[in-house]
């Protein structure tokens, strides 16, 4: 798990030769490519976080799930529920913030 986590933060690196056992290179993030660039060293100093305390406590190989937000995202993105909820019934109308309704 520290390989993996260790190559992520590589990928802020300038140097090929440091990823561990990659047949296939990851992109590469260009620090002069960055729009921001305090966002870029805030990204880097966590990544070198995250390394120091994987050495001094390890990682779980476990899975991350991400949520987002329901509602709008989730009809802009056309997905089947707004949300984490399952799906009630086939035909749903959204109230849209104009005031509309949306047929789904």
């Amino acid at each position: 798990m520290f390989k993996v986590i260790k190559n992520h933060s590589l990928a802020l690196s300038n140097n090929n030769d440091n990823f561990m056992n990659l047949s296939i290179l990851p992109n590469k993030i260009i620090k002069e490519c960055c729009i921001d660039n305090d966002l870029y060293k805030e990204v880097e100093s966590k990544w070198k976080e995250a390394i120091e305390k994987g050495k001094k406590f390890g990682f779980r190989n476990a899975q991350v799930t991400s949520l987002g937000p329901p509602g709008v995202i989730g009809h802009i993105m056309d997905t089947e529920t707004s949300g984490v909820d399952p799906d009630y019934s086939i035909v749903k109308y959204i109230k849209l913030n104009d005031g509309s309704f949306r047929k789904s």
